[in-house]
């Protein structure tokens, strides 16, 4: 055999092996692709649904004087867009409940959500029965988590009591319970921080100092 013959042979023979090899490289290089071109499309999918406007329209629902709060404080709250209010008065007990959520386009897509109760008794055991309505909410737990703590929160007159919800789910739940004289307040601020793809909870800190200060605004008040 001459030697052209053997080269065109052993062409041939090589053809045989890499021309298979090339094309499977080929259909793993475009199955790849196409798999990185999936995870990017869901991730994008993911990151714009969590990081949407947290906020609804404003309802417009005009809130009992008991439990009104500054503007400045619901703008820090997070929480500028009223949603629900009760009100009674039976006498010797006067009842408001006050609830903020989020206002679309104005409050970030952080989660946040506030509530107020504000109890004031008259009468001539008004302030006994202030001090068990106060001992009542601070054994009552006001979050639905696997475990909350309670602890005392001085500076607040003329007693006071933080509730911080420990669960597993990802936001938390700070109420602040307080008694001055013969009024009973209650003001509970939960929320989670949205982070690149998923929330976590709210720093409790952050529950407690914003707490506390819609308590002051509250008790501040004749």
């Amino acid at each position: 055999m001459s030697p052209t013959m053997r080269a065109q042979l052993e062409r041939g023979a090589n053809d045989v092996w890499t021309r298979p090899r090339s094309r499977y490289t080929r259909t793993l290089r475009i199955a790849a692709v196409a798999v990185v071109s999936l995870i990017v499309i869901v991730a994008a999918f993911v990151y714009i649904q969590a990081h949407q406007d947290k906020g609804v329209a404003p309802t417009g629902t005009r809130t009992p004087q008991a439990c009104r709060l500054d503007e400045q404080t619901l703008q820090r709250a997070r929480t500028s867009n009223p949603m629900r209010f009760e009100e009674s008065d039976s006498g010797d007990e006067k009842y408001a409940v006050c609830g903020w959520a989020q206002t679309k386009g104005k409050d970030g897509i952080d989660p946040r959500s506030l509530s107020v109760t504000v109890q004031r008794y008259t009468g001539p055991t008004a302030e006994r029965d202030a001090r068990a309505s106060f001992v009542s909410a601070k054994s009552r737990p006001h979050a639905v988590e696997d475990s909350y703590q309670t602890s005392d929160a001085p500076g607040i007159p003329d007693e006071a009591a933080y509730q911080t919800a420990v669960g597993t789910t990802d936001s938390s739940v700070v109420t602040l319970i307080a008694r001055r004289a013969n009024t009973v307040v209650e003001v509970t601020y939960s929320g989670a921080d949205q982070g690149f793809f998923w929330t976590t909870p709210m720093p409790a800190a952050e529950g407690r100092e914003l707490t506390a200060t819609v308590m002051n605004e509250l008790l501040s008040r004749p």
